[in-house]
């Protein structure tokens, strides 16, 4: 992991803490998500589907305290988290997604990210699960290149 980073082929989204908190979890990202969220997010605005709703960039800034502080379970409905085949999760909020995978236990590695409206009205949704596992499975990680499992427990 250390070796992509140093190549510039994974970015750790860092997420300030408490004093008294200390990271749980962990999330990496290409270069092209961390692009993403500086030139696109935050621009966004909510879809207005959920009445109140903040803005994606307050929710993306919101989900990646909870993983990674670990103060989400990820269990209880609404899910923020959700697997599809071939390894493949989804961080979900409002008006988001974050497609990726998990290498390890609690460290995921986001491959590509969307609003939930383009991923309906575009029909993205599937080609950014098949983009999650292309990238997987071209990255130089020690294997297993994932966690295998569909319930929250076999990835937290």
């Amino acid at each position: 992991m250390q070796q992509l980073e140093t190549r510039g082929e994974l970015v750790r989204i860092e997420v300030e803490l408490d004093p008294d908190e200390e990271p749980q979890r962990l999330i990496y990202a290409l270069p092209s998500v961390i692009e993403w969220m500086d030139d696109v997010l935050p621009g966004l605005e909510t879809d207005g589907y959920i009445p109140g709703a903040n803005r994606p960039i307050e929710q993306a800034e919101a989900q990646f305290y909870s993983f990674v502080s670990g103060k989400t379970t990820f269990e209880m409905p609404p899910h923020p988290m959700r697997p599809e085949e071939h390894g493949v999760w989804v961080l979900r909020t409002h008006d988001l997604r974050f497609f990726g995978f998990f290498w390890r236990k609690s460290v995921f590695i986001t491959t590509s990210a969307d609003t939930k409206a383009r991923c309906k009205t575009n029909g993205t949704y599937g080609d950014h699960c098949r983009r999650a596992a292309d990238v997987r499975n071209r990255l130089d990680l020690d294997p297993p290149k994932f966690v295998s499992g569909r319930a929250v427990k076999d990835v937290l």
